[in-house]
């Protein structure tokens, strides 16, 4: 069931949220340096398996990261960018409350039918 969160509800939840994001954020940065160094080695040599073993682990990890955010009713939107989405509600309208790793609190939501955000006024 997907869970409804008001702005208060999400924005008490951002410090949980940014310990995943910023983890999430790292492990994105770790796996594509690692996919760099693998472009560069022979495709049969130990040193890229043990490369790509450690790409594996690193993607394990950052699916335990998205499931943690997952079961708290929170949706990954962007890995890279550390972008999380939090369903709400808008009057009679389903919107999601858009967080980026960093922010202090939640100032901008999307339609689920565009993703451009628009300010909450306060």
């Amino acid at each position: 069931m997907l869970k409804i969160f008001s702005i208060n509800d999400a924005n008490n939840l951002i410090p949980i949220v940014d310990n995943s994001l910023a983890r999430i954020k790292e492990r994105v940065k770790d796996t594509l340096s690692l996919r760099d160094d693998l472009e560069n080695l022979d495709p049969g040599s130990l040193e890229a398996h043990n490369k790509i073993q450690e790409i594996s682990f690193i993607l394990q990890d950052i699916h335990e990261q998205q499931f943690e955010l997952f079961k708290l009713g929170v949706f990954v939107e962007d890995f890279e960018d550390a972008k999380v989405v939090f369903p709400s509600q808008i009057g009679a309208e389903v919107v999601f409350l858009a967080h980026k790793l960093g922010q202090e609190k939640i100032t901008h939501y999307q339609r689920l039918s565009d993703p451009k955000q628009y300010s909450l006024k306060s």
